[in-house]
């Protein structure tokens, strides 16, 4: 059911940083030994180098903090760094292969993947929307030595931080269940109130944005019915349907479903079903699925 593409939400986004934000990409310039230690991740655009929010740091934020949720409310949350955990080790025991190993992840795995199976959320680089609106800053560091309490001797260092700008971004979700939209949405508040923040020196005040809320859209393509407009729940794709209604459009061989605007994303969300240990069940490794 997992090579079929059935159902796909789409969030747009767009956010400022309220503190300055540290995305490093490593390493030194060995060409430029002027240049700061710790430089931030850049790409060509427009006739530049311009700093981005790469969606890989974005993709480990959310996975951190969303395992944090999901033990929270008693959920079985897997090592992601352990490759002898349950979700890593799954395998499929040859029928409806794709069903069998996604009821064998951890409920973080089942949304965020594994080594066992793939993601089924997808983080694309967020882009300045003006790269001329971008400001970078410099800060230095330094060690403290745990002997003497003061300044550790040979260990001055500065890196590059983003100060102004906006950037914008795509997440894509495919084949999700309702309470990965849920879980997905509580992440984008805890970002927007800075309860999630991005990049290194998180703990030193850097890394919290906010989210444009005029920006925030969700948008619903729904593959199975084809362009079948009307008014309807919203279906996931093992047959759930929401509490709230959607007003589906025709769009080539799909129906469409917008929800624009933070609040209105947050409040359609609300009606969702979350993940729980009741909803959220399990098939031990070890055993096969009856």
């Amino acid at each position: 059911m997992f090579r079929a593409l059935q159902i796909e939400a789409v969030i747009h986004y767009a956010l400022v940083p309220e503190t300055p934000i540290s995305l490093r990409r490593g390493g030194t310039n060995p060409v430029d030994p002027g240049m700061p230690d710790g430089q931030v991740v850049k790409h060509w655009k427009e006739g530049r180098w311009v700093p981005v929010i790469p969606g890989s740091s974005l993709k480990g934020a959310f996975r951190s903090r969303a395992e944090q949720m999901l033990k929270g409310m008693g959920l079985d949350v897997d090592d992601v760094f352990d490759k002898n955990s349950g979700s890593h080790k799954a395998k499929s025991d040859g029928n409806k292969r794709g069903e069998d190993l996604y009821f064998k992840q951890c409920a973080a795995s089942r949304l965020f993947g594994s080594l066992a199976l793939g993601s089924r959320i997808f983080f694309e680089d967020a882009v300045p929307r003006d790269p001329s609106a971008v400001r970078l800053g410099l800060r230095e560091g330094v060690g403290i030595s745990r002997l003497t309490g003061g300044p550790a001797p040979g260990v001055l260092y500065t890196y590059e931080v983003v100060e102004a700008g906006e950037f914008v971004g795509r997440i894509v979700v495919q084949n999700f269940e309702l309470w990965h939209l849920k879980l997905l949405a509580a992440l984008l508040e805890d970002l927007h109130t800075g309860h999630l923040r991005l990049g290194a020196a998180t703990s030193r005040g850097l890394g919290r944005v906010r989210l444009v809320p005029e920006w925030v859209s969700l948008a619903c393509l729904d593959y199975r019915n084809g362009p079948n407009p009307g008014t309807r729940p919203l279906e996931d794709v093992f047959g759930t349907l929401s509490a709230r209604e959607l007003d589906w459009k025709a769009d080539l061989f799909r129906a469409r479903a917008e929800v624009p605007g933070l609040e209105a994303v947050l409040d359609f969300c609300r009606g969702l079903p979350g993940p729980s240990p009741q909803t959220i069940r399990r098939i031990p490794v070890n055993t096969e699925r009856r």
